[in-house]
């Protein structure tokens, strides 16, 4: 009886232990589970090592290190020759080219010294002035602009096609079979009679078919803007105090200083942003004009703005005083110290950022707010640019603690790392979510499968609800 008596106690003591445990486990935090997919080689994060960049689908990375005077570019965990300064570096839209900026006193002739573009291993001999170099979408071919006044030159796959006495911002269009850039006259006298314009040319037809657009005082930068499908080529001019909108060399006046246009996926709308003066270097009052129509008037538009994939929807940021102002299809949606970059769902139904207030940061999606985390300086750590799953269900964004940065997925946390980075185009390979995390070491590109139990709306306050 008494064995009996002591199985019984056994088996009732076995059975509180195991509902203990699965209660535990309950309650435990769920975590993100990551998946190392390839080894990035080392990345070792002090002061010496900066511009880390990655591939646009983090396959490959990239930085800058080494003493001053002796710095040279790590790709690949591959070490690249030693220059006294390198700036950059970009990679192609592929990910399989990389082109960067060098600098020796050796170069140009002149005791200031000069700057050259190392591509794909090769430096190219040219004295690279200005931004870039740039890529064009297919990858296929590369350009920049190089010299000094008064012979300015564009380069192109490594060849001078184009002089003048300035050129800027060389632009492919996203069908890669079209080039345009600004240019000017020389110059005559002072700066104000300069007269600047356009040039373009289909690349088959490089370098005898440039075609020049009319001569302004002045061509708003960065400008041109090619639409999605490069059937159309957008800028805007200034002659004295009357601004122009010119369209494949169509010119309309436009009352107001004009800036940024963008087109929509489909090409089929065009937004800019207006100001008010039209004194030419002084700041006024914005609005949006989208479509022809003209939107609320604020203290000053962002940069930034963006459409849904399917054109139908349109949003941008904007401050009025201290505050900042995020505004979806006319409406204002959220108001605090600052937002980040806007991102649509590839469904075009949620729009999400992050949005400041006071000492805390959280990520918006559709009026509902997620968890707040602490403003960081750390670099490499802030929330920047959300991301949809394909199928617009699930949304990631990087988040940081006191010292180390990880990812969320559907409010559920990831690994801890010293470093995390998302890169442009994180969904390519099979729909999965991928990124880059370090340890201070090394860095390795990580997948993480999306939940299938959860959607966005976890860890979402709703509308006018109170965040737990």
């Amino acid at each position: 009886m008494t064995r009996v008596i002591s199985s019984v106690h056994a088996f009732c003591v076995m059975a509180v232990a195991l509902v203990g445990v699965e209660t535990a486990a309950q309650d435990a935090p769920r975590a993100l589970a990551e998946k190392r997919v390839k080894d990035l080689g080392p990345l070792p994060l002090d002061k010496k090592i900066n511009h880390v960049t990655l591939s646009p689908t983090g396959e490959r990375l990239a930085y800058r290190t080494g003493p001053k005077g002796k710095k040279f570019i790590v790709c690949d965990g591959k070490r690249g020759r030693v220059y006294e300064s390198v700036e950059g570096p970009v990679f192609s839209p592929d990910g399989k080219r990389l082109a960067y900026m060098c600098y020796s006193r050796l170069y140009g002739g002149q005791r200031a010294g000069g700057h050259r573009v190392v591509c794909d291993g090769v430096e190219y001999p040219h004295d690279m002035k200005g931004p870039g170099p740039f890529f064009s979408p297919d990858s296929q071919h590369i350009a920049y602009e190089a010299g000094a006044s008064p012979q300015k030159r564009l380069i192109y796959d490594g060849q001078v096609v184009y002089r003048s006495f300035d050129v800027h911002r060389p632009r492919f269009s996203p069908d890669s079979t079209k080039i345009a850039f600004v240019a000017n006259a020389e110059r005559t006298g002072s700066t104000r009679r300069r007269k600047y314009f356009v040039v373009h040319s289909k690349l088959e037809e490089i370098p005898h078919g440039w075609r020049e657009g009319p001569r302004f005082d002045w061509i708003q930068q960065p400008q041109p803007a090619f639409s999605p499908d490069g059937t159309r080529l957008v800028y805007f001019a200034r002659n004295g105090d009357q601004w122009f909108i010119i369209e494949n060399d169509t010119v309309k006046r436009h009352e107001g200083r004009l800036r940024w246009p963008l087109f929509s996926p489909d090409a089929k709308r065009l937004a800019c942003v207006v100001g008010f003066t039209k004194k030419p270097y002084v700041r006024s009052r914005e609005f949006v004009v989208c479509d022809g129509k003209k939107g609320r008037v604020w203290d000053r538009v962002n940069s930034g703005y963006v459409f849904s994939p399917d054109g139908s929807r349109f949003a941008y940021s904007a401050r009025r005083g201290d505050k900042s102002h995020v505004i979806c299809d006319g409406e204002v949606v959220a108001v605090g110290n600052g937002s980040g970059p806007l991102a649509f769902s590839p469904d075009s139904r949620h729009l999400a950022f992050a949005a400041w207030r006071g000492d805390k940061w959280s990520v918006v999606c559709d009026g509902r707010e997620g968890p707040g985390f602490d403003r960081t300086q750390r670099p490499y750590a802030g929330p920047g640019k959300p991301v949809f799953s394909p199928d617009s269900r699930h949304l990631a964004y990087r988040a940081a603690g006191s010292d180390k940065g990880f990812v969320v997925v559907d409010g559920i946390k990831g690994p801890e790392h010293k470093l995390v980075l998302i890169p442009e185009k994180p969904c390519e390979v099979e729909g999965k979510l991928r990124y880059v995390v370090g340890d201070g070491k090394e860095a390795w590109l990580v997948e993480v499968a999306w939940p299938t139990d959860t959607d966005w709306t976890d860890g979402f306050a709703k509308p006018g609800q109170e965040k737990e």
